[in-house]
């Protein structure tokens, strides 16, 4: 993992190219996964993996990736947000980015159903439009943009 400090936050790139599981994968499975720290409060970024690439992440990152926000990979697909990389991540919020009334259907009700049995307080771009969370270091809010 490389990381580089910016003030009060720690940013970290979770990829590792160099890896040869990661240089099978697919591009979505090569998606930039960046978590970002700012004081004690933290958001992981997993672009559009699926899968294969969240067994590489628990496999490599394990607790690490406990975060209190997730953007969720790949639109909600079904591809992606297993049971358990989400145990791992263990997020209060997760951010869903789809399309309103998407061709592809997303976010899956599976992801939607597995993330509820978390208890993850569940923000969809498709249902709201744009979702802007801040973050003190201390607490995160939910920022009207409206």
């Amino acid at each position: 993992k490389k990381s580089f400090d910016v003030g009060n936050t720690k940013i970290y790139f979770l990829n590792d190219p160099y890896n040869y599981s990661y240089k099978s994968f697919s591009s979505n499975n090569k998606s930039g996964v960046i978590k970002i720290v700012f004081g004690r409060t933290s958001f992981l970024f997993v672009g559009d993996c699926e899968h294969p690439a969240e067994y590489f992440l628990a496999s490599n990152f394990g607790n690490m990736l406990e975060s209190d926000v997730l953007k969720v990979g790949h639109h909600g697909s079904s591809t992606g947000s297993s049971e358990a990389f989400l145990n791992f991540v263990s997020p209060d919020i997760s951010l869903v980015s789809a399309g309103i009334k998407n061709k592809f259907n997303h976010p899956a009700e599976s992801v939607i159903r597995s993330l509820n049995n978390i208890n993850s307080k569940i923000y969809r771009t498709d249902h709201s439009g744009a979702v802007l969370l801040q973050s003190d270091g201390k607490e995160i809010i939910q920022v009207n943009w409206k």
